[in-house]
C-alpha cells in the first residue's frame, strides 16, 4: 500500500533554566492509496486521506547533552477524505472527526555535533460523524482508530 505521512507544526515556548513549556498549532496528513488494488476477498481499493488539526501542549526538560520531551495533542478538527468514486457505484465523501488525542514522548542525547533520539508517538481518534457514500444513501463512518509510531533517529547539528 502506498502510504505518505506529513506532519508540520508551529511552536512557541519559554525556557526557564532546564524546563521549557510550549504550545502551538499542528497539522498531520496521512494518505493511504490502494487505488486499483483488489483484496484477496475481491474488495476494491481506493485512496483515503486523514487530516488532523491539533494543539501541541508540551514540555521539554534537559540541558545541552540530554533532553526529554512529553506532549499532549488534543484534536481541534479532523476529517477523512474517501475517494470511493474509484469503486463502481460509490461517490467521494468526507467524514468529520471531532474528538481525539495524540501523545508524544522522546528522549535525546547529544555528543558534539551528533544527536541520537528515540521517540514514541500515539494517536487515539474517536468514531467519526456519518457521511453518505453512494447513490442509494448508504451511511459510512470512520471507526475509532489508534496508531503508534516508534522510532530512533541519528542527526548531525551544524
Amino acid at each position: 500500500i502506498d502510504d505518505m505521512l506529513l506532519e508540520t507544526r508551529g511552536l512557541v515556548g519559554y525556557k526557564v533554566k532546564a524546563f521549557t513549556p510550549y504550545t502551538g498549532l499542528g497539522y498531520r496528513y496521512l494518505k493511504d492509496d490502494m487505488s486499483g488494488m483488489i483484496s484477496s476477498e475481491g474488495h476494491f481499493g481506493f485512496k483515503r486521506e486523514s487530516n488532523y488539526l491539533y494543539v501541541p501542549l508540551g514540555v521539554e526538560i534537559g540541558d545541552s547533552w540530554w533532553k526529554i520531551k512529553a506532549e499532549l495533542d488534543p484534536l481541534l478538527k479532523g476529517w477523512q477524505v474517501n475517494h470511493l468514486s474509484e469503486v463502481p457505484g460509490y461517490v467521494d465523501f468526507t467524514n468529520k472527526q471531532q474528538t481525539g488525542l495524540g501523545q508524544k514522548i522522546s528522549i535525546e542525547f547529544a555528543k558534539g555535533n551528533l544527536i541520537f533520539r528515540g521517540f514514541l508517538n500515539h494517536w487515539n481518534i474517536r468514531r467519526s460523524e456519518t457521511a453518505i457514500g453512494n447513490q442509494a444513501g448508504t451511511l459510512f463512518v470512520e471507526p475509532k482508530n489508534t496508531s503508534v509510531e516508534i522510532g530512533v533517529s541519528l542527526g548531525v547539528k551544524f
